[in-house]
């Protein structure tokens, strides 16, 4: 069983109709962490072809001075010259993995450009966890403060016009990101992260949560109206 392989079909986890299993089988194999420790998520069953793409994996400066570190990230848009309205896409806790890079392919087959970050990568590989306690430690040691600099650092970097090695007959004097308006979208965990990017940084004009929780902070959560940042804890956890 160490070499078999369960593919993430969906950024929530796969479907019992996926193995053939029961709603209530393939619930209790993702709780007891079976689907990671069987191997890293991949989208095997999801590919969106490159063609006519600009795809290129990055590393983006954090807000502040790390020590040198970089947030990993991946970028796709149309390979063309122009600039294309940003879409910025939030993982679930597996963090930055195939599927995340293949939606990222979708928006910019649409004539995008997507951009998604790995918010857990500063204390490990989420999507690489051998069980689902190590996920668990990576994403709560991400706090409010840290995924919400690295998004703004994201969209920073982005308004920089980074020279990211495309061919220069493509190379737009504006730089290739319309920041204008961006949006964001996010899965499961990630969806909550859409609400706050959509409260708190005024370049988004648009977000898409996909089943991202909205739960009421107690009441020592907020201060003067605003949540926080120290005492932010992902709702799904």
């Amino acid at each position: 069983m160490a070499d078999t392989q369960l593919p993430l079909t969906r950024p929530e986890g796969s479907l019992a109709s996926d193995f053939h299993l029961s709603r209530r089988g393939l619930a209790g194999l993702f709780f007891a962490g079976y689907a990671l420790s069987t191997g890293p998520v991949n989208a095997q069953a999801i590919t969106t072809p490159a063609d006519g793409l600009f795809t290129k994996d990055v590393l983006i400066p954090p807000l502040s001075d790390e020590g040198g570190y970089k947030i990993p990230g991946y970028v796709a848009m149309p390979a063309k010259k122009g600039q294309f309205k940003v879409i910025l896409v939030v993982s679930e806790v597996f963090g930055l993995h195939e599927y995340i890079r293949d939606v990222c392919r979708r928006w910019a087959q649409l004539g995008y450009c997507a951009l998604a970050i790995d918010f857990f990568a500063r204390k490990g590989n989420a999507a690489a966890a051998p069980d689902f306690d190590t996920v668990k430690a990576l994403v709560e040691a991400a706090s409010y403060q840290q995924v919400m600099g690295d998004l703004k650092a994201a969209s920073m970097w982005l308004d920089s016009r980074p020279d990211i090695g495309q061919p220069k007959k493509v190379l737009s004097d504006k730089g290739f990101a319309d920041m204008e308006s961006v949006g964001v979208t996010g899965f499961c965990w990630g969806g909550a992260i859409v609400w706050m990017a959509a409260a708190t940084m005024p370049v988004v004009k648009a977000g898409v949560a996909w089943y991202g929780r909205l739960e009421k902070p107690a009441p020592d959560q907020f201060m003067g109206g605003r949540i926080v940042p120290g005492r932010w804890r992902s709702p799904d956890h």
